[in-house]
C-alpha cells in the first residue's frame, strides 16, 4: 500500500511540475508576443495630454457635461485637481500661489480644450498662470513670476489664439517699422509686466502675455505694418501672410528689414 501512495505522490508531483511549466510557458509566450514599439510605448500614445492652447482634434472636440467642469468657491487645490484630470498633466504647484476660491458655471457643454481655456482664465483672475513644460507636467506659478519661465513658442496663427488668458510666447519679425517703436504702441493692450521685448537689430518683436491680449496686439501690428510704407519697388506682402511663417509654421520666412 505503502508504494502506491508512493507512486501516486509522484505522478502528482510531476503533474503539478508540468502544469507549472505549461503557464510560465504561456506568460513567456504572451509577453514576448507584442513587438517593441508595443511594450515600450511612450505614455503619451496611451494617455493624451492637452493643454489650452492645442489645435483642435477629434481627441480635444469632445464635449463634457456641465457638471463636470462647474465650481462653486472652489479653493485652489480643488480647481488645480480639475485642471490635471482634463489635462492629463500633472500640474506642478508652486509654493507661494496666491490663496483665493474660484467659481466657474458654464452657460453650455464646453470640451475639453475650452474647458482648460475658462481655467486659464478664471486663474488668472486670481493672479495665478498656467505654464506647459514638456509633454505630460504643467506648472502653476503666480502671475509675477510668469515672466521668468520658459514657455512653448505658440504654434497658433493670429486668428486661431483663442479668447482666453492662456498665458502663450509669440515671435513676430517686422519688417517696415522699429521695434522700439511697436512696442511703445502695444504697451495699453499688455497685461503681464514686461510682456514685451523689441529687438531693433533682428526687426523681431517678443510677446509674452495672455492668448487675448497677444491677440490685440497682433491686429495692431497688423493695421500698423499693413499701413507702412514698402522698402524699395518691391511687392508689399500682408502681415497676416507673414506671421503664417512664424513660430514654426514655414522655415522659408522671408527675413525681416528695417526701414
Amino acid at each position: 500500500m505503502r508504494g502506491v501512495c508512493d507512486h501516486q505522490n509522484c505522478v502528482n508531483s510531476v503533474a503539478g511540475n508540468e502544469v507549472r511549466v505549461l503557464v510560465l510557458a504561456l506568460l513567456l509566450a504572451g509577453g514576448c508576443s507584442k513587438s517593441p514599439d508595443e511594450k515600450w510605448a511612450s505614455p503619451e500614445s496611451k494617455y493624451p495630454t492637452f493643454t489650452s492652447l492645442d489645435k483642435p482634434s477629434p481627441k480635444n472636440q469632445e464635449l463634457l457635461p456641465v457638471e463636470v467642469v462647474k465650481l462653486e468657491n472652489a479653493d485652489i487645490d480643488t480647481v488645480l485637481n480639475l485642471y490635471q484630470r482634463l489635462s492629463g498633466r500633472t500640474v506642478i504647484r508652486s509654493p507661494n500661489l496666491p490663496k483665493a476660491t474660484v467659481t466657474l458655471a458654464p452657460a453650455n457643454p464646453v470640451n475639453v480644450l475650452k474647458a482648460l481655456q475658462m481655467l486659464d482664465t478664471a486663474l488668472a483672475q486670481n493672479q495665478i498662470t498656467m505654464i506647459p513644460q514638456g509633454s505630460d507636467v504643467i506648472k502653476a506659478v503666480p502671475q509675477s513670476a510668469a515672466g521668468t519661465e520658459a514657455v512653448p513658442a505658440c504654434q497658433l496663427k493670429p486668428e486661431e489664439l483663442p479668447e482666453s488668458s492662456s498665458y502663450t510666447h509669440y515671435v513676430v519679425r517686422l519688417r517696415h517699422l522699429k521695434p522700439r517703436d511697436v512696442a511703445q504702441a502695444l504697451q495699453p493692450f499688455a497685461k503681464c509686466p514686461n510682456s514685451i521685448l523689441g529687438i531693433d537689430s533682428a526687426s523681431t518683436i517678443i510677446l509674452r502675455d495672455y492668448a487675448v491680449n497677444v491677440r490685440r496686439m497682433l491686429q495692431v501690428l497688423e493695421d500698423l505694418e499693413n499701413k507702412a510704407e514698402p522698402l524699395g519697388n518691391g511687392p508689399k506682402a500682408s502681415f497676416s501672410s507673414r506671421l503664417d511663417g512664424m513660430n514654426g509654421a514655414n522655415t522659408n520666412a522671408p527675413r525681416a528689414r528695417t526701414r
